[in-house]
């Protein structure tokens, strides 16, 4: 990633990163346990306490999110740059008793739909900066199209609103299985999903 954004060149680079999934604690090394206490590895769902189960998952975002980025972001061009970083999904940490840790297809917490979206660079826009809670995936497609030169005004009208734009939004996301097969919801994020962390 490094050596392509630093050659000079005009490149889009797409990164499928490895996700934290449960079991968490096969997500990042036993060294870098920098919450504890954590939970076992042959522990089940069922069987662990909230609070190691939030432990180990905090470890495994540390080591795939904080240090990745640590390492890539001081040597990108940050004046050449528009990196875009989401996840597919969020997890449910034992929330509300739920003990599945992602793609509900009915009534999905929106715990399972709140994910990062970090958009960095000179090029980023300036409505994602003071705008946590307010945007979605739907909106990375037609922000790329027009960072790419695209008519913004023809992106709108046919994939509507960009990370740049301003203006209320619908927040909306998708339940069920990411690769189409059997069902999909499309959900409003309601404020009754929401639990505290």
């Amino acid at each position: 990633i490094i050596e392509i954004a630093n050659s000079g060149r005009r490149s889009f680079i797409y990164v499928n990163k490895w996700g934290c999934h449960f079991h968490y604690e096969d997500c990042y090394p036993n060294e870098e346990s920098a919450f504890l206490p954590t939970m076992k590895d042959d522990e089940s769902i069922e069987e662990v306490q909230r609070q190691r189960l939030v432990n180990s998952y905090d470890n495994a975002i540390r080591w795939s999110v904080d240090m990745f980025m640590a390492s890539l972001i001081p040597s990108l061009p940050y004046d050449e740059t528009l990196m875009v970083y989401t996840s597919d999904h969020g997890q449910s940490l034992k929330e509300g008793g739920s003990l599945a840790t992602h793609s509900v297809v009915d009534d999905a917490p929106s715990c399972q739909a709140n994910v990062p979206l970090l958009v960095w660079g000179e090029h980023g826009g300036s409505s994602t900066a003071t705008s946590l809670g307010s945007h979605s995936h739907f909106e990375i497609f037609p922000t790329l199209l027009c960072k790419m030169g695209y008519s913004s005004i023809l992106v709108k009208q046919r994939y509507g609103m960009s990370l740049d734009d301003h203006g209320p939004r619908i927040r909306r996301f998708i339940s069920g299985d990411i690769f189409g097969q059997g069902t999909s919801l499309l959900n409003e994020f309601r404020s009754t999903q929401e639990y505290p962390r």
